[in-house]
């Protein structure tokens, strides 16, 4: 049996989607990301048995569940399943309850604009549809419903910026969205979502002066809100928002003093700490420092090691008060902006690779 440390020495990644790789051509082959520390505890099962179980450390075990190698006539095949995404979204799709149904209820209901004349939030469904795209594409990016509900994101998205609704005020909601102080967050929130949903549907660069404009309605909106409004976590994390939608764009600066206001964030501790300490490092950094090297960029690793996995779903629930999936992709973004150069950003497989796959890359 051959073993190859870091794989990503010697794949590129279009083929490295696991982090760890079991391979079988005249020898078994084992390719392993360093970081899972799995050698020298991995064992072989013996070559021409079947439904043997590889050994792996129990730290392992917990994590990826078993690996089982099947013989296929003459051809054996040793897999793990290291994205732990595929497990949870599929057994969400074969649900009477998960996003397929959801989907289906959708189109039975007349399409995702059957009841817009009635709709008093608009940021509401570009955020709900770009959830359940996301979910799925963590898992499978060009899977069908993904692309769907990626589509409804945009289309719900380009249709709200477009309604002349956002310019009316209104005590009742569903004839007027310009009421403060939901606006101009509202719109905001809207503009946010097109802008990253309309650049993962095409596979091109984010539009970052929209995020910009989205982030500073963002931002006024959230300080409108004062005392005990301020106190509510929504409101805080559409704040913080704000500024992580700064840092995917990469404004440093503008973001490390969104985070200095006389304001408490003691509803979004974790998650502003993280931010803070990175942005700390990022402004200090000298010019022939290595960022990775820096406390504050392992802890943000550390941090986004925890909320990348779908068990990471009660961390953000405590630290983010945002949605779910759009929080994890707008910190995957960041961490594409901190940690790679590129002309072109950002790179969609690498962002997505990065929540969806059990990889360091």
């Amino acid at each position: 049996m051959k073993v190859v440390l870091d794989c990503w020495d010697e794949l590129t990644v279009p083929e490295c989607q696991h982090g760890a790789h079991f391979f079988c051509a005249d020898e078994f082959s084992i390719y392993v990301s360093s970081w899972l520390d799995a050698i020298p505890n991995i064992t072989a099962c013996a070559e021409g048995v079947d439904h043997e179980v590889l050994q792996m450390p129990n730290r392992l075990r917990r994590r990826f569940g078993r690996i089982n190698c099947l013989s296929r006539g003459r051809e054996q095949a040793m897999m793990i399943n290291m994205n732990l995404w595929k497990h949870d979204v599929l057994e969400n799709l074969a649900s009477d309850v998960g996003v397929a149904t959801s989907a289906r209820n959708i189109e039975m209901a007349g399409g995702p604009f059957a009841t817009w004349e009635r709709l008093a939030s608009p940021e509401g469904p570009c955020q709900r549809y770009l959830e359940s795209a996301l979910y799925i594409g963590f898992a499978d990016f060009e899977h069908e419903l993904s692309k769907r509900f990626l589509g409804w994101a945009v289309e719900t998205a380009l249709r709200a910026l477009g309604d002349p609704r956002f310019a009316v005020e209104s005590e009742n909601r569903s004839k007027g969205w310009k009421n403060k102080p939901a606006f101009p967050g509202n719109q905001g929130e809207v503009k946010a979502v097109w802008a990253i949903a309309s650049a993962m549907q095409q596979g091109t660069p984010l539009d970052l002066s929209l995020l910009r404009e989205a982030a500073d309605q963002i931002t006024e909106s959230a300080l409108a809100n004062k005392g005990k409004d301020w106190a509510e976590q929504p409101v805080q994390g559409r704040y913080l928002l704000a500024v992580r939608l700064r840092m995917i764009c990469g404004d440093w600066a503008h973001a490390r003093k969104a985070l200095d206001i006389k304001r408490k964030f003691d509803a979004v501790m974790g998650q502003h700490q993280v931010l803070s300490h990175l942005l700390d490092a990022l402004l200090t950094i000298g010019a022939s420092e290595d960022l990775r090297s820096r406390e504050s960029v392992h802890r943000f690793e550390n941090y986004f090691d925890l909320i990348r996995v779908p068990e990471g779903k009660p961390i953000i629930n405590s630290d983010s008060g945002s949605w779910v999936h759009g929080y994890r992709i707008e910190m995957a973004l960041i961490r594409e902006r901190v940690l790679y150069e590129s002309a072109a950003f950002p790179n969609w497989n690498r962002v997505f690779a990065s929540v969806g796959q059990s990889v360091r890359s």
